[in-house]
């Protein structure tokens, strides 16, 4: 994919000055997903200043990913394991990073702008340290963290008051964090997120620079001090305020920021439920105990997020409803019957049924970003109590393989404590509240230590009260509640799912220099893929480089 500017130059060229229009034509492939659909660019389409993955394994140059700002060391930081491949563990004392100045970081009060980190601290923080930060004296900006391990983030242009925001908890736990800074000139607002959730916001206008235009971009440390004594992965500086769904998706699904709009694996993972017992496309049969006709509420899911663009893949080694008569991606993990205690040792095991061929659940082979689970239906039917701790232990398991797999955790649906098979009946009091209590209970554990954890309401989302009830016997939905159950999945993915903006430029370069002159313009673009800069027509001597989109030429 490439984009290409056109220039046109006028005729007559007035005295020594010569004026051009730089009128920048786009052309671009759309980014379709595995449907063939196109994701929608929307108003958060945000321009890269620069990236730093901080992978080098050694050196004194680390560089920028889009904007060809490379960092450099005097005394480098030490390559060790990052959230996304190699990060860089900075001692505390002498080391970090430098970024020559640039104009693209001369941020003022009417800029809109973005700070984005992964940091992990054991025992960093033991006074104010700086992260990534600019600028000196009274005019500044920097994120980093105090003597409580409490992230900050501090912005001063010198004339205002100056912004001081502060997070409530401690990072110094030994786990990666997630942290963007944003500032949007817009409506004022200066906004701290840890973990994909606000820690701290305020409003502030600003009237002057937030740095000295001579002043170079310090990572690791700030300004010859406050030295960061931890580990740094994948620092981005952004135009633009980074939106709440960028942060989601930034958080719940960790991979290199550029690479962001890659198909998304998700493992549908359960019991007949997650099969679809009781659903059956409506076939005049009536074959809903049939697993060749189960689709559950895979298929709904499947149409919100094609009909959304979304670019995903369903997996698993389990694969039914392909004769529903819907057109959906039948793979899961959905087995029948199932107890947590059951469903827990699948994900090692390297049989299924007699086949030793099959690789466990949890494999190179079915890697999941996203784990959506509802499991806790037979252990309440089969007379196991309210006891989650099966649920915990393969949540555990997951953690072990991988712990940046996000886990959609669901509160199990209604039933009504008889056969399965037997009709529903309305329980009073509700058979399954004491077991989804002791859910909640337990996530809310394990958010605490640092989980990916989502917790979604699927026993507050079906129907059993009024006639017809949304269960097709005493323990499964019917169609209407598998599409009930569709909507709620749908609406926790459609949060941090990755909206993939096709490519665009996002400046405009209209100017006037003087015969002689040198001439810079930095063309900026948003979307996906990067781009790949290219004149189309240009005046002999122009040139442009690549992959920053940076304009050079001498008239």
């Amino acid at each position: 994919m490439t984009l290409r500017n056109r220039f046109a130059l006028p005729a007559n060229l007035p005295g020594d000055r010569l004026r051009f229009l730089l009128i920048f034509l786009a052309l671009f492939l759309f980014f379709n997903n595995r449907a063939g659909t196109t994701a929608a660019s929307g108003p958060d389409d945000l321009s890269w200043i620069a990236y730093w993955q901080l992978d080098e394994a050694g050196g004194t140059l680390y560089a920028d990913a889009v904007g060809g700002r490379d960092a450099q060391c005097t005394n480098c930081p030490t390559a060790v394991t990052g959230q996304s491949n190699n990060g860089q563990s900075f001692a505390g004392s002498n080391d970090g990073l430098d970024v020559t100045p640039d104009l693209a970081f001369d941020w003022t009060g009417g800029d809109s702008f973005s700070i984005e980190l992964w940091v992990k601290a054991d025992t960093a923080c033991a006074a104010d340290e700086v992260m990534v930060g600019r600028g000196s004296g009274a005019a500044y900006w920097s994120v980093g963290c105090n003597g409580s391990g409490n992230v900050t983030f501090q912005l001063s242009d010198g004339f205002t008051m100056p912004v001081d925001l502060v997070s409530s908890g401690d990072i110094r736990d030994g786990l990666w964090h997630h942290i963007v800074a944003t500032r949007d000139s817009s409506d004022d607002s200066v906004v701290l997120y840890v973990d994909g959730s606000q820690a701290a916001s305020t409003t502030q206008s600003f009237t002057g620079s937030f740095a000295d235009a001579a002043a170079p971009v310090n990572i690791g440390y700030w300004n010859g001090g406050a030295y960061f004594g931890g580990v740094l992965d994948e620092v981005a500086l952004y135009n633009g305020r980074l939106p709440q769904r960028t942060i989601n998706n930034h958080y719940y699904i960790v991979r290199n920021y550029i690479n962001a709009c890659d198909t998304v694996d998700i493992m549908p993972l359960g019991n007949s439920i997650t099969r679809g017992y009781g659903s059956d496309g409506g076939s005049p049969d009536s074959n809903e105990t049939i697993a060749s006709y189960n689709h559950g509420y895979r298929n709904y899911l499947y149409d919100n997020l094609i009909t959304s663009g979304y670019d995903f893949d369903f997996i698993g080694r389990l694969s039914h409803g392909g004769d529903s008569g819907f057109i959906f991606d039948l793979d899961h993990n959905g087995f029948a019957g199932d107890r947590a205690d059951e469903l827990k040792p699948r994900l090692h095991q390297t049989t299924l049924w007699g086949n030793s061929q099959l690789p466990p659940l949890l494999t190179s082979a079915y890697h999941p970003n996203v784990i959506l689970l509802h499991v806790g239906t037979n252990d309440v039917a089969q007379g196991q109590g309210d006891d989650t701790a099966d649920i915990d232990s393969i949540l555990s398991d997951i953690d072990l393989f991988d712990p940046n797999i996000t886990v959609i955790l669901a509160t199990i649906v209604e039933q009504s404590g008889g056969l399965y098979s037997d009709p529903f009946v309305p329980p009073t009091p509700s058979v399954v509240a004491p077991f989804n209590s002791n859910l909640d209970a337990m996530i809310n554990t394990r958010l605490a230590n640092g989980d990916k954890i989502i917790r979604v309401d699927q026993f507050g989302a079906l129907n059993y009260t009024v006639m017809p009830y949304d269960m097709y016997d005493g323990l499964h939905p019917n169609e209407t509640g598998y599409q009930k159950m569709a909507e709620v999945w749908f609406g926790t993915l459609d949060g941090f799912l990755p909206d993939c903006a096709v490519p665009a430029i996002s400046s405009s370069g209209g100017t006037a220099i003087f015969l002689g002159d040198t001439y810079t313009y930095d063309v900026q673009a948003a979307g996906y893929p990067l781009p790949a800069f290219s004149l189309q027509n240009a005046p002999a001597g122009m040139s442009i480089d690549p992959a920053t989109g940076l304009i050079s030429w001498t008239p």
